[in-house]
């Protein structure tokens, strides 16, 4: 019988591409990356500074001989920020390592692997954290299910083969479930769990150990995000040390949330928001963000405009604009919300940049098994020194799908 090629298997060397693993998910970080690294580092009880609330109003029109108007004071207030704990694990047995790193025969040297592998999934999982704000709330079921399945508000924040905590609607916790594959372009926005469960509509999810008490305000474990610096007090209010809504509170401390309800987009919805930015702050956020199901909506309001003026289509092609303004498009935005940002306001702080740990070593034995780890931490926050000037539109209407 002669030698064939399905039959090689055992004498031919197998030559693997140089690029060895090619991912195949869409990680595309927007915040993360976008946001500055603020040149202040939280020290000490935290980062303080002072924000102005009122001038000092003792001035005016006199006669004469008038005495002078009683001087008034400023109203100056204490804000602060205080860092966040990330860390990101990774783990390999020494067999493995020892198996497959440095030979020509294996797909990629497992630990160099493993640290490229690891900071990715902690740089996304930070970027979805600065979207959010701060409640570790990753997406809410939209409907019931009772198989292997969710429906969820925010697909594009849950990872595949990650793990989540399910707490119903009265924040009590019902399980731990493992996410094994995520349908983003569905209507239905579908997530595959790894067991069969029952799922009711109004559940959310948290990353596993991301919470330890009732939403929102008692379990702050995640770093804030751009929603809980521009709200208005609904979800977040001390922020910063400062109340927006009780006890104490300064309006002025408040960013612009527009609950749109049930109409649709329209251009006077878009400017109205930019002028109450303006009208609260004085000035106007030059960049609206979006995810591509929005971005379509407001192409569908703006194509009938090229039959006018010269024909030029304002809205543009490869970037959209609204009155001279880009609108950005991004898988990672929440669905059923148009930011309004000054994307220069946000400021990363940090103690320590997001780095591998290196007491005692990058690679570290874990005692009493033949298993080595290293991990990635950082200190750090995301804020603000003025909060105002930008918005974000809640708009839910007949958003299409992506």
């Amino acid at each position: 019988m002669p030698v064939t090629y399905s039959g090689l298997g055992g004498y031919i060397k197998r030559i693997y591409g140089k690029s060895f693993i090619e991912d195949q998910m869409n990680e595309e970080m927007y915040l993360y990356d976008k946001i500055k690294n603020s040149s202040e580092k939280p020290k000490g009880e935290g980062y303080y500074f002072a924000t102005r609330m009122a001038r000092n109003q003792g001035g005016g029109a006199i006669t004469e001989l008038e005495a002078l108007k009683t001087a008034g004071a400023p109203v100056v207030v204490q804000s602060y920020l205080l860092p966040k704990i990330f860390e990101w694990t990774i783990q390999f047995s020494g067999l493995a390592a020892a198996m497959a790193s440095g030979e020509p025969g294996s797909f990629a040297d497992i630990i160099d692997d493993s640290y490229t592998d690891g900071l990715q999934a902690a740089r996304l999982e930070l970027d979805r954290m600065f979207w959010g704000c701060g409640n570790a709330k990753v997406g809410t079921a939209t409907a019931t299910a009772t198989a292997a399945s969710a429906t969820v508000d925010q697909p594009q924040w849950f990872q595949t083969n990650a793990y989540y905590d399910r707490y119903n609607s009265s924040n009590v916790y019902q399980e731990t479930v493992q996410v094994t594959d995520i349908d983003i372009l569905a209507a239905s926005a579908h997530l595959t769990l790894a067991a069969s469960t029952t799922v009711t509509s109004g559940d959310y999810f948290v990353r596993q150990g991301a919470k330890t008490a009732p939403l929102p305000s008692d379990s702050m474990k995640e770093m804030m995000g751009i929603r809980g610096i521009i709200d208005d007090g609904t979800l977040v209010d001390q922020f910063q040390g400062i109340y927006r809504a009780s006890s104490t509170y300064y309006k002025l401390w408040r960013g612009l949330l527009i609950n749109a309800g049930s109409i649709d987009i329209t251009t006077d919805l878009l400017t109205r928001a930019l002028d109450q930015c303006y009208l609260k702050s004085g000035k106007e956020p030059p960049t609206i963000v979006s995810t591509t199901g929005q971005r379509r909506k407001y192409l569908q309001l703006t194509l009938p405009q090229r039959r006018f003026a010269d024909g030029k289509f304002d809205a543009g092609y490869s970037t959209l604009e609204f009155n001279g303004r880009p609108w950005l498009a991004t898988l990672r935005a929440p669905r059923g919300i148009i930011n309004i940002l000054n994307l220069s306001r946000f400021e990363k702080f940090e103690v320590s940049p997001l780095a591998l740990d290196d007491v005692g070593g990058t690679i570290k034995p874990l005692t009493g098994y033949d298993v080595a780890y290293s991990f990635y931490k950082t200190y750090a926050n995301l804020g603000t020194k003025r909060p105002n000037d930008c918005g974000i539109i809640i708009h839910t209407l007949n958003e299409p799908t992506y």
